[in-house]
C-alpha cells in the first residue's frame, strides 16, 4: 500500500462526500463507515479512476463488496499500478 494512493483515495472520499476526511485506516469499511449508498460509491471509484492513469474499475466484474474496506481497494490500486509498470 502506498502513501500516494491512500492520500488520493482519502481526496476522492472527500470530493464525493463534500467534506474533508482526515484519516482512514486499512481496516475501515468504506461504504458502512461514511455511509456510501451505490450512486456515491460508484462516484467515488470513478473520482479515484480519474486521479490514477490506467485505473479501470469494470462494474461488470467487480462489486462494491470488492473494495468493502480501504485495504483491499489499496491492494487492487496497487496491483494495476505495477501492471502498467511491468
Amino acid at each position: 500500500m502506498t502513501h500516494a494512493h491512500l492520500n488520493i483515495v482519502r481526496e476522492a472520499l472527500s470530493e464525493v462526500l463534500e467534506y474533508d476526511v482526515k484519516a482512514l485506516t486499512p481496516e475501515m469499511e468504506i461504504d458502512r463507515e461514511f455511509d456510501l449508498d451505490s450512486v456515491m460509491f460508484v462516484q467515488f471509484l470513478l473520482s479515484v479512476e480519474d486521479r490514477i492513469p490506467g485505473l479501470r474499475f469494470d462494474p461488470d466484474v467487480l462489486a462494491e463488496a470488492s473494495f468493502n474496506n480501504v485495504a483491499s481497494l489499496l491492494a487492487f490500486i496497487d496491483s494495476v499500478a505495477q501492471a502498467e509498470v511491468a
